[in-house]
């Protein structure tokens, strides 16, 4: 088959590979970002935020078929062709939509009335599932606290695990304040010894920042 319109329609079909949404939502601000721009990629977008509705019926001059004009004649041949590449399209939406989101979600949302209907059941739902995520890890962050005895590496680990979740979320944390949980999470046996080095950097003129607190607890670590 040589070149065609089709080749459109082909492009649309193939299925993007895309991260599943985690029920817990705590990709969601990541994924609902990148789902949309695989859409529009693909040119459906418009079947999510409706800007892309069910081509509606054609107005005629009128209904005695006898006296239509040629632009009547027009209107009535091409609405049944847009109406089914309307709905080609929405399935297609429909099933990656079905790729990337819980079953249950699907079972849930399946009967909508369009894949607009479903889509906003799931923003409505994630988006107040994501600001209890983020509420969650900013507390796990801010009272997370190390003994003596912990593994300290695992520890900042943890630390940084947690604020790229929440920079994913599209939270921002200043440096200061994420340079101050970390210090605020360590023991008195690491945090004497930081603080005597922040001072002297700012002392100095310099910054320090939270990846300096990383550094140097680790560093203290191998002494």
């Amino acid at each position: 088959m040589g070149p065609s319109q089709d080749n459109t329609m082909t492009d649309k079909e193939t299925l993007w590979a895309i991260p599943k949404l985690t029920s817990d939502g705590s990709n969601w601000v990541t994924f609902k970002t990148c789902f949309l721009f695989a859409m529009a990629g693909c040119d459906v977008g418009g079947h999510f935020n409706r800007s892309d509705t069910a081509p509606p019926t054609p107005t005629l001059r009128t209904p005695d078929e006898t006296k239509w004009t040629t632009i009547d004649r027009d209107r009535q041949q091409t609405h049944p062709l847009a109406v089914k590449k309307w709905k080609h399209n929405e399935h297609i939406t429909c099933t990656q939509l079905a790729q990337v989101v819980l079953d249950s979600l699907i079972i849930r949302t399946q009967h909508a009335g369009t894949v607009a209907d479903m889509w906003q059941i799931i923003v409505t739902e994630f988006d107040r599932k994501g600001c209890m995520v983020q509420v969650d890890l900013c507390c796990h962050m801010m009272e997370k606290c190390m003994s003596e005895t912990d593994d300290i590496c695992a520890h900042l680990d943890d630390m940084a695990l947690s604020y790229e979740r929440l920079s994913g979320m599209g939270v921002a944390i200043h440096d200061e304040d994420y340079a101050s949980m970390v210090l605020m999470s360590l023991p008195d046996s690491y945090t004497t010894h930081l603080e005597t080095l922040v001072d002297t950097a700012i002392s100095s003129g310099c910054t320090f920042t939270a990846q300096d607190f990383i550094s140097k607890a680790i560093e203290l670590l191998d002494k």
